[in-house]
């Protein structure tokens, strides 16, 4: 029986709560998931085995501890591992699907993403402040073979993964204009920005087949589209709609 390793980039109650994805899953696939820990679902589809997995920023620092502890606080709710960790832990299976979202700078809110290339920006510090801090290592590229490219509507986007969520929040003094000069900046090297997929493609990428899909949920240059604790409301029937197509066509691999 084949298996495929779905994971999904952000917190379960995101994913279960707001998108509610797995009740549409269940409802497109004619499957039952189950849970069988706090960050592992599972269900059968055809003949094939499916494990949904979470994981929530690149790697462990400083930034993710500060996320734990805003997860905890203001939602109650216990923080995924970062992607490294999960990559690192998928040993045994025939495919990998990566699902999650994006902050834009180019484009729309709801805009799908089927990416080919990736880099990474780490931030040191836990608040935006300097130009110094955005700079990219074009020598820290890397590109995958997404299977799901030319098989969705989708934009063939470059990604860059942060440490850090681009919104006013984490600025120094809350500056909107920090914020909209990095996006400035970036808007140059990258299309949009995420938090997960660059370690699982450096990881992952050369073992299994590999499809990333990824949703604009904010845009970054734009104030009233921006991310902001407690406004924050991507588009459900898009991304919904998007994952179920992704998931089918990574069942056929």
């Amino acid at each position: 029986m084949k298996k495929l390793t779905i994971i999904y980039g952000g917190s379960v109650g995101l994913y279960q709560g707001y998108f509610r994805v797995f009740n549409e899953i269940e409802k497109s696939l004619g499957c039952i998931i189950k849970r069988v820990s706090y960050f592992k679902f599972i269900t059968k589809i055809n003949n094939t085995k499916v494990e949904f997995l979470f994981s929530d920023m690149p790697t462990k620092g400083k930034n993710y501890y500060l996320n734990k502890k805003y997860l905890a606080t203001r939602w109650k709710e216990l923080i995924p591992p970062p992607a490294d960790e999960v990559a690192t832990r998928i040993k045994n299976t025939d495919a990998v699907l990566f699902l999650g979202l994006c902050g834009g700078f180019h484009g729309k809110k709801g805009d799908i993403h089927t990416p080919e290339e990736f880099n990474e920006l780490l931030f040191k510090k836990t608040r935006i402040s300097h130009k110094k801090d955005f700079k990219i290592n074009p020598k820290t590229k890397i590109k995958l073979q997404n299977f799901l490219l030319s098989k969705i509507k989708a934009k063939k986007s470059r990604v860059v993964t942060s440490n850090m969520a681009l919104t006013p929040d984490n600025a120094v003094n809350k500056d909107e204009e920090i914020i909209i000069k990095l996006a400035q900046i970036l808007r140059d090297h990258t299309e949009v920005v995420e938090m997960e997929t660059y370690p699982i493609v450096k990881i992952l990428g050369h073992k299994f087949p590999l499809g990333i899909m990824l949703m604009t949920s904010d845009l970054v240059h734009v104030k009233k589209h921006m991310m902001r604790h407690g406004k924050f409301t991507p588009h459900k029937n898009i991304f919904n709609k998007n994952c179920i197509r992704a998931i089918k066509i990574a069942l056929e691999i």
